[in-house]
């Protein structure tokens, strides 16, 4: 702990100190029932705990000129052991102190573990304390009550800022990654590839961060969850680099990658390992001055196991022999024999460094020379990627063309709608938008999906209760739902499994984990239904019927331009106007009224081509064209032409309404 420390309310103890070093942990005491003090070299109090200053019944500004002999006046002796025991270099002395006011929080006794503070030459810069309070028995059940109901309300506050935080993070960063790679296949020059993959791998790293920030907030012991990653050396050199290269820079000093042999694609988790190298590279260009700091990768085969080893080797002063054991001790998890990790080499990030190994049963280690430099390395086990992997994954896209899933994707993000689609249609997959759970409900309900992806928080109506109206249709062969949110906390997916929700997509989504749930719930829904690509097969069919009719090309502009709803509203005005149109003809063909029909025909000509009908405005052209020219025998063996076309519209355009293909 820094000599800079204050209290609660922000008083200085003494004058002239500041905030200390690690705040966070001075959060974590001043937010806690936790008991602490701090002395300067020569006894004089520099911090105590807000608990402690409440048990005394005093506030920051009362403790100017106070030493620690003035806090314990029934434990002047002792005190006074404590500092001589503490001065020896004994690490670790005891001393139990009795409150002079129990009735403030019913606390009678306090029992201190006090520990000397050296600076980081080595010298004597002061005692830290930790107290335990000892309660009678009636106010200890009554703290106990009391604090077990404060822990559960703060564990229920923890959950929903954390599940709104991630909520907030997530949502704009899916719109970032999501843009990232659809830009990533388009056409890029070398140098937009690689800014493109630097920011995709930084934000995906912002994403593990916040993925792993959650996971420790459910998970108290503090055992990192470990996932599998394809990894690419190359392209896994290429962003560490890429952080590091400036800060080589500033100090002149050289950051070399190197490759060593050939290494396929490897199966390990990818944040995890660049959690690693970040480490090392940080301890190691902090301890150099000059020179290299390198860093290599090779691939080993040992006993038939594959083995990853990444090492990271400086030209630094070194570790002297002496300091040597400890800094083993933390990559070994031997214990730190209460030695401060402020006198290590980087001690806090060899902490991380090791939970990382223990989590991916990896090995760490090093070697030092004092006057030459360091080498820190890990060797992790891995698997290597094989072929039918490789090729079950390339297949994936070829797959989802062959199947043609009809996905319904619900979310009233127009951002979120645009990555989601793109990937799926690109993918082969037949999206059909919604921007609300109304919406959903109303296509589910008129309309065959293979799946819904189903946003939770949503206007008018959400996903949950969408889902559950969804259910209640009772369809003969209802869509597998999976809910695709930003809500992430365990707890949120007990909620969506409980409303019936089959699956769940975390934002932000990736194009592979997303279209391998599509993959997984198609393939899934054909087999629970075979009736679903006898479904699937009809429509198909009336497909490839609208596309003889239809420019679809057409009707997507009518539609950018005047909104779906419109459009159909048109179509149905057309419908009725082609009718009245043919009853036209037929009067003026009996009546030898050949300018009513040219007009008829002309007019026919006019609004077909407008709904991209193009046959049928062709042959009302042609026939146009022969009255004008008064070969009204010519038009008449055509008219056979134009009312096969006109009845093929009549009976097919209705199909608009359930077809998807040309609104996306």
């Amino acid at each position: 702990m820094s000599k800079a420390l204050q209290s609660v309310n922000q008083e200085p103890v003494s004058a002239g100190k500041t905030r200390p070093e690690f705040p966070d942990l001075l959060e974590l005491i001043e937010g806690s029932r936790a008991i602490f003090l701090s002395t300067g070299s020569h006894g004089e109090i520099e911090y105590l705990s807000p608990v402690f200053l409440k048990i005394m019944g005093k506030s920051g500004a009362h403790l100017s000129g106070l030493t620690i002999m003035d806090l314990f006046p029934s434990e002047e002796e002792e005190a006074a052991l404590v500092l001589s025991q503490l001065r020896q270099g004994k690490q670790l002395v005891k001393l139990r102190h009795r409150v002079s006011e129990p009735d403030l929080l019913g606390c009678e006794f306090i029992d201190f573990t006090f520990r000397p503070v050296t600076n980081v030459w080595g010298e004597w810069a002061g005692i830290q304390g930790l107290g335990h309070m000892i309660f009678g028995e009636e106010s200890e059940k009554k703290s106990q009550e009391g604090l077990e109901n404060r822990l559960a309300e703060a564990e229920k506050i923890k959950d929903r800022f954390l599940s709104n935080v991630s909520h907030e993070i997530r949502t704009p960063l899916n719109g970032i990654l999501g843009m990232v790679q659809l830009l990533q296949n388009t056409r890029l020059d070398y140098e937009q590839k690689e800014f493109l993959s630097i920011v995709a791998k930084s934000g995906e790293s912002l994403l593990q961060t916040l993925n792993q920030l959650i996971d420790l907030s459910m998970d108290v012991s503090g055992t990192l969850k470990i996932q599998e990653d394809e990894i690419e050396t190359g392209k896994l050199f290429g962003y560490i680099s890429s952080l590091y290269a400036e800060q080589a820079q500033l100090k002149a000093i050289k950051l070399d990658f190197q490759i060593k042999g050939e290494i396929p694609t490897l199966i390990s988790d990818e944040f995890r390992i660049q959690q690693t190298l970040k480490q090392l590279i940080s301890n190691a260009l902090i301890f150099t001055e000059q020179g290299t700091v390198t860093v290599s990768a090779r691939l080993e085969k040992i006993a038939g196991r594959f083995f990853y080893i990444l090492e990271v080797s400086d030209s630094g002063k070194g570790i002297e022999i002496e300091r040597q054991p400890f800094i083993e001790s933390i990559l070994r998890k031997d214990g730190t024999s209460g030695t401060s990790f402020n006198n290590a080499r980087g001690g806090l990030g060899l902490l991380t460094v090791r939970m990382i190994a223990e989590a991916l049963r990896a090995e760490p280690g090093f070697v030092s020379a004092p006057g030459k430099g360091s080498t820190f390395w890990i060797k992790i086990p891995v698997k290597v990627l094989e072929s039918g992997r490789q090729q079950a994954k390339d297949e994936s896209g070829s797959i989802l063309r062959k199947i043609s899933p009809r996905v319904l994707l619900a979310d009233d993000n127009a951002v979120n709608l645009k990555v989601a689609s793109e990937i799926l249609s690109r993918a082969g997959c037949r999206v059909v938008l919604a921007t609300n759970g109304k919406e959903a409900l109303d296509k589910a309900s008129k309309e065959f999906f293979h799946l819904i992806l189903m946003d939770i928080q949503m206007p008018v109506m959400d996903g949950l209760e969408a889902c559950r109206k969804i259910q209640e249709l009772n369809l003969e062969n209802p869509p597998a739902i999976i809910a695709m949110t930003a809500f992430v906390m365990n707890e949120d997916k007990k909620r969506f499994m409980k409303a019936g929700m089959d699956d769940f997509i975390p934002k932000p989504i990736s194009g592979d984990k997303i279209l391998s749930k599509v993959r997984h719930w198609t393939e899934k829904s054909l087999l629970k239904n075979p009736l679903s690509e006898t479904l699937y097969k009809k429509q198909e069919l009336a497909d490839s019927q609208l596309r003889q009719i239809f420019e679809f090309d057409a009707l997507k502009s009518l539609k950018k331009h005047l909104g779906e709803e419109t459009l159909l509203a048109s179509l149905e005005e057309f419908a009725a106007e082609l009718r009245d149109l043919m009853q036209v003809m037929e009067e003026s063909i009996k009546s030898d009224n050949q300018e009513e029909l040219q007009r008829c025909f002309h007019t026919l000509k006019g609004n077909a081509g407008t709904f991209g009908l193009m046959k049928m405005a062709e042959i009302a052209r042609e026939l146009e064209n022969e009255v004008k020219n008064g070969n009204l025998a010519g038009a008449l063996s055509g008219k056979e032409r134009l009312e096969k076309s006109a009845n093929d519209f009549l009976s097919s355009y209705t199909l608009l309404y359930t077809d998807y293909e040309w609104k996306n």
